[in-house]
């Protein structure tokens, strides 16, 4: 037998969805005035999770700034699996052994993938979703990020 919730946990619910959407609306203000994209990423995730890859370990994630194209690393496979939100899987960009951590440059032309077992750094253009620039790295490039200037890439080794 199902029980219906007390009106004290109703009330109870609803606070606490009014005070997460205050944090929420809060945070991303901080995140505007800082130069961040609106909290769109949540919607691609939300779509993400319906567009299976298709390939084993998919591991990174990274969305445009306008949250309408994703981009997530396969490491076993060394590639890039290219997703529209909406729309599911647009293709595969191969990249290099071990591709891990990735990120989109603030202007969203640009994904920057890490190929860990290649030791390899690749640029993909968003538009032509091909390979512009392989960049020899240190050994066991783990992680990117591009700055918010869109000016440096930050590697993790």
């Amino acid at each position: 037998m199902k029980r219906k919730p007390s009106t004290e946990a109703t009330a109870a619910w609803i606070r606490l969805m009014r005070v997460q959407s205050r944090v929420l609306d809060a945070v991303e203000q901080e995140l505007k005035k800082a130069g961040y994209p609106p909290l769109a990423w949540y919607d691609a995730l939300l779509e993400l999770s319906r567009a299976p890859t298709g390939h084993s370990l998919s591991h990174m994630v990274a969305a445009t700034p306008d949250g309408k194209r994703a981009f997530v690393s396969s490491l076993k496979d060394g590639l890039v699996t290219v997703i529209n939100i909406p729309g599911g899987v647009v293709g595969d960009v191969p990249t290099g052994k071990g591709a891990e951590g990735l990120d989109v440059t603030p202007d969203g032309r640009e994904v920057w993938v890490v190929n860990r077992e290649a030791d390899t750094i690749s640029v993909i253009d968003t538009k032509t979703l091909k390979v512009t620039a392989t960049i020899k790295a240190a050994e066991f490039p783990i992680r990117v990020k591009i700055t918010p200037d869109g000016k440096r890439a930050v590697v993790a080794f």
